[in-house]
């Protein structure tokens, strides 16, 4: 059996097309002690049966930022230094390293990388497509110190053209290895519909504090503005930015009626779901609900008061 080599030398732009991501910006520290010849960043990778691995070893403290090219299910796990990740749809950054929380669950199309402490030791696993997370969203500490042991002897059968059965096997235990590990944690692996506006109207539904474009709906179910436009008119009769107007005042109608939130004015919850407060928002929302949101909050009141 022939050693393992030591993971390849490579760029930021290759790793980006090597996951099916678009580099958009990149940047890393200069290291006088290494010199500018030597790499900044080391790769292995292996794909079977869509389930994609990434192992990558940065080696200075550096930052990009990628896009991918269609949505999938990603874990991200940090084995040695700490990385700061920002995730398009996330209202904070996380952190991750081998002592506190190692490891994320995104969907995210949009992905920032910053390399806090280097050497970095990141582990990436892809799922097989029509496959993902339950919560979509996770971010914490799973003990998963066999993955790499497991990852290492697929890269060692993969080097060693072995059988396709044997690398089937092993690429069948890493996935269920990690599914088993992530089970303990309240996270399920799934079967996901592809139909692309159930996909925008459940990520629009974790996405309405934020400011939108129609961009960034494009972006979120990986399809064009253009074709987003005739799929929302198609099936609904509107625009996608209609459909995330209608569950903006859907959010808003349930927080003028929700007790917890009455020492807010109404002024104050039209902000936070970015909508304008003017006529054609009160109209829109009496149009859909019978009464003004000033009515209605009053009339949810006194029913309280009531009962």
């Amino acid at each position: 059996m022939v050693p393992l080599p030591p993971p390849r030398a490579t760029s930021r732009n290759q790793l980006c097309l090597s996951l099916g991501a678009e580099l958009l910006a990149s940047d890393q520290a200069a290291d006088s002690a290494q010199g500018a010849a030597a790499p900044a960043l080391r790769l292995r990778q292996v794909e079977l049966e869509g389930l994609l691995v990434s192992e990558e070893l940065y080696l200075r403290r550096q930052f990009f930022a990628a896009r991918f090219c269609q949505p999938s299910a990603w874990m991200l796990l940090a084995l040695k230094g700490r990385v700061l990740l920002e995730l398009h749809g996330r209202q904070s950054q996380l952190v991750l390293q081998a002592s506190g929380p190692n490891v994320c669950l995104t969907h995210a199309l949009d992905q920032e990388l910053l390399v806090l402490e280097a050497p970095l030791q990141l582990v990436r696993l892809r799922l097989p497509s029509g496959m993902g997370w339950q919560p979509t969203d996770f971010c914490g500490h799973v003990d998963l110190s066999l993955l790499l042991p497991t990852l290492h002897l697929l890269f060692q059968a993969q080097q060693d053209s072995a059988p396709e059965p044997t690398l089937q096997r092993l690429t069948q235990a890493l996935q269920g290895y990690c599914t088993s590990q992530l089970e303990g944690c309240g996270v399920e692996l799934v079967a996901v519909t592809v139909d692309p506006l159930s996909h925008l109207l459940a990520w629009i539904k974790d996405h309405l504090h934020q400011p939108l474009a129609l961009a960034d709906l494009a972006v979120a179910v990986g399809l064009s503005g253009r074709r987003l436009q005739e799929l929302s008119q198609e099936r609904y009769g509107i625009s996608p930015m209609e459909l995330l107007r209608q569950q903006r005042l859907e959010a808003f109608h349930a927080e003028l009626l929700d007790p917890s939130q009455a020492h807010l004015a109404v002024a104050a919850l039209l902000r936070r779901f970015h909508l304008p407060n003017s006529a054609a928002t009160r109209h829109g929302f009496e149009a859909r609900y019978g009464q003004s949101p000033a009515s209605l909050r009053k009339v949810s009141a006194k029913a309280r008061c009531l009962s």
